[in-house]
C-alpha cells in the first residue's frame, strides 16, 4: 500500500539521503541544487533544519537525538543538535 506521506519544496533533488528518527521524524538533505536539510513531522509538515549547505550529502543521528550533516563540497560534518 503506497501512501503519500508528504511532499518537500519544489527544487532539483540530487544525492537526497533520509533517517528516520525513533519518534518518526525523517530528515531529508536535498543534496546540491536545494542546499537545505528538512525535517519531516510525524504529521507531514515540513520545516527546514539547516539552509545555505554546500551540497548536503549524508546525515546522521546519534543516540541524544543530534543530526549530523555531511557538506561533501567544503569536506566538513556539521552537527545540529536537538533538530
Amino acid at each position: 500500500d503506497l501512501t503519500l506521506f508528504s511532499r518537500l519544496p519544489r527544487g532539483q533533488y540530487n544525492r537526497t539521503n533520509m533517517v528516520a528518527a525513533p519518534d518518526g521524524t525523517v530528515f531529508v538533505s536535498g543534496g546540491f541544487h536545494v542546499g537545505r536539510v528538512f525535517r519531516v513531522a510525524r504529521d507531514g509538515v515540513v520545516t527546514v533544519v539547516a539552509a545555505d549547505l554546500a551540497d548536503p550529502a549524508g546525515i546522521a543521528l546519534d543516540p541524544s537525538g543530534a543530526l549530523y550533516i555531511a557538506e561533501s563540497a567544503v569536506h566538513r560534518i556539521l552537527r545540529v543538535r536537538h533538530p
